[in-house]
């Protein structure tokens, strides 16, 4: 699927979820579904095109593909929290409602889903690692937080101390530190298993607040008692993203098109805790 295509269904899917909602929530109050639904959806698609989009390339990192309007115009946030309020406006006008009740739409819409999800605060990387050939197959999953410095803070639960109980369950070994790249992180885990090294599944954009709240809970989650089900690595990685994301409804449903594979452990049980973060948190200002 090429990029632009991802783009694309990104952009769709962030509309028709949008619609949906506001269409929904106004019906449940009274009011009109089709034109909450026009406000809402025709927002999203024009902060979206206010704002540009990109992808995550083979390498991992973020690529700005459109510059979008705000690379025309300028404005940044502000400039597309005003387009997308006039567009919910417009929409909501031309399918019989009331212009202003849809620029309030917008105005949420573009603001809160999309200006403030991208964030007005600077944003750091945060890499979801996966090694595919560890565990005899089952794989391991880590991640690394961009530090303020550029230096990438570390945090993998690496099984049970010393093999203990089969390695089902028991006393967590794990691995917290800082090191100088992803490379670095790599060339360390590859001494200590048999020259093995992790892919990258997924490239997150973060506040420091974030990023804070992410390596508190994944640390947590690395340090306490190891079980094979239920408190793995797999669980640093998913408590780690929702503790920075605060998981929402909508984020659930609009990962869309990203080209690096899920992680093959626990992962097929529950999915929806590491898919549900990449598209609204990744694709914003960079």
């Amino acid at each position: 699927m090429s990029s632009i295509t991802q783009v694309g269904l990104r952009i769709t899917a962030q509309a028709l979820a949008h619609g949906t909602f506001q269409g929904s929530m106004a019906s449940m109050q009274g009011g009109n579904f089709l034109s909450s639904f026009a406000a809402g959806a025709i927002s999203s698609v024009a902060a979206s095109f206010y704002g540009g989009s990109g992808y995550t390339n083979e390498a991992g990192k973020f690529v700005p593909q459109t510059q979008g309007l705000n690379g025309i115009l300028g404005g940044g946030n502000l400039g597309m929290i005003a387009f997308g309020s006039v567009s919910g406006g417009t929409g909501a006008a031309l399918t019989g409602g009331n212009f202003w009740q849809g620029a309030t739409t917008g105005l949420v819409v573009s603001g809160l889903n999309h200006a403030l999800h991208g964030g007005f605060a600077k944003k750091y990387d945060v890499t979801s690692l996966h090694d595919y050939e560890a565990a005899n197959g089952a794989g391991h999953d880590a991640l690394a937080f961009e530090n303020k410095d550029g230096t990438q803070h570390y945090v993998s639960k690496d099984g049970t101390e010393g093999g203990q109980n089969g390695g089902v369950y028991g006393k967590s070994a794990y691995t917290i530190g800082d090191y100088k790249s992803i490379e670095a992180i790599n060339d360390d885990y590859s001494l200590h298993h048999q020259g093995k090294r992790y892919d990258i599944t997924g490239v997150y954009r973060a506040t420091r607040s974030q990023i804070n709240r992410g390596i508190t809970a994944a640390e947590a989650i690395a340090k306490s008692n190891y079980y094979l089900i239920g408190n793995s690595c797999t669980d640093v990685l998913s408590m780690g993203l929702n503790a920075m994301y605060n998981n929402s409804f909508t984020s659930s449903i609009l990962r869309l098109g990203l080209k690096y594979p899920i992680p093959n452990v626990n992962f097929f049980i529950q999915p929806l805790l590491y898919n549900s973060h990449f598209t609204n948190y990744n694709l914003l200002n960079k």
